[in-house]
């Protein structure tokens, strides 16, 4: 089963996301703080790892740079997950010399559905040979509801 690290200031994100990946068969982690992140990524075999970008202290951007210039975390995949438009966090993440198409794995820009970050995180996985959890306990994507017209007699 994929483990997947989350990181984000708000304890309610996170315990959301949290929720959302184990009910979807993952094991999920998560913090609010980025040093205890950086000890679970260096201590715990993750197979992914999500971070939402507008933090205090340097952000999720500095954040990212950190882990990409240390050798045992930079090959861990990286779902950013923020209010920021993915124009933004591009601009945010060339001011700390990174490229959002080469250091991240995906973006999702809030507010998320389940479906939406559960399909970008099987996709990540997938890309990277992690595993996934049984068939059945992944989510399906959400069904598109029509509008259904009665005929008038």
């Amino acid at each position: 089963m994929a483990r997947i690290l989350s990181l984000d200031d708000e304890l309610g994100t996170v315990t959301v996301l949290g929720a959302i990946l184990q009910n979807a068969g993952y094991e999920s982690l998560y913090t609010t703080n980025d040093q205890e992140a950086l000890t679970i990524l260096r201590t715990k075999d993750i197979d992914l790892f999500t971070q939402d970008f507008v933090r205090p202290g340097g952000g999720g951007c500095e954040f990212l740079r950190k882990m990409k210039a240390d050798e045992a975390l930079r090959r861990i995949p990286v779902l950013g997950i923020s209010a920021w438009t993915r124009e933004n966090v591009a601009e945010e993440l060339g001011r700390a010399g990174l490229e959002i198409d080469r250091d991240l794995d995906g973006y999702l820009r809030k507010p998320i559905t389940s479906s939406d970050l559960l399909r970008a995180v099987e996709a990540i996985l997938t890309k990277h040979a992690k595993p996934l959890p049984p068939r059945n306990t992944r989510a399906r994507p959400e069904k598109k509801r029509g509008t259904k017209w009665k005929k008038r007699r």
